[in-house]
């Protein structure tokens, strides 16, 4: 089965269309559950919680350019959670991502691999900080319609 692409008009297969719709929306709806419900699920049982979205060897590194150029990296569901927590809760960040106009951008490999990259701005209390740009990358799990968080590289500028 064919269709045509919206922007160019040319014929592409069904199923290239229909991934990319759904890759759009995962990418979509990964960023409105990162950056606007996690924050509100952050709590001491947050491990157990995270555990339903990331996976157990999850890799985080963060980057920013805070009085100087900072960079932290970990690995684990556990220590990955410690510094989401830290993040949202103890320095009290607010991300505020561009899901349009360019800020979102969701890719699916030939490995089954799907990358999400979203830029936006950072604030703190109620002060713009910086800018952001985020790139994730979900895994399939074996079997599975289901996709769970393998990285996670952030990187910060003021």
């Amino acid at each position: 089965m064919e269709t045509f692409a919206e922007d160019t008009g040319e014929v592409v297969p069904y199923y290239s269309v229909v991934t990319e719709v759904l890759t759009d929306d995962f990418g979509r709806q990964l960023c409105k559950w990162f950056y606007y419900t996690l924050p509100t699920q952050i709590h001491q049982c947050f491990d157990e919680f995270a555990s339903n979205f990331f996976m157990d060897n999850v890799h985080l590194q963060c980057v920013y350019s805070i009085y100087g150029q900072n960079k932290l990296e970990c690995s684990g569901l556990k220590m990955i959670t410690w510094v989401l927590y830290g993040i949202f809760k103890e320095e009290n960040l607010n991300f505020s991502p561009n899901l349009d106009f360019g800020g979102l951008k969701t890719e699916h490999d030939r490995y089954g691999i799907l990358t999400v990259k979203v830029s936006g701005t950072v604030h703190k209390d109620n002060s713009y900080i910086g800018i952001f740009d985020h790139t994730f990358k979900a895994v399939q799990l074996p079997g599975k319609k289901e996709f769970k968080i393998k990285s996670v590289q952030l990187n910060m500028q003021t």
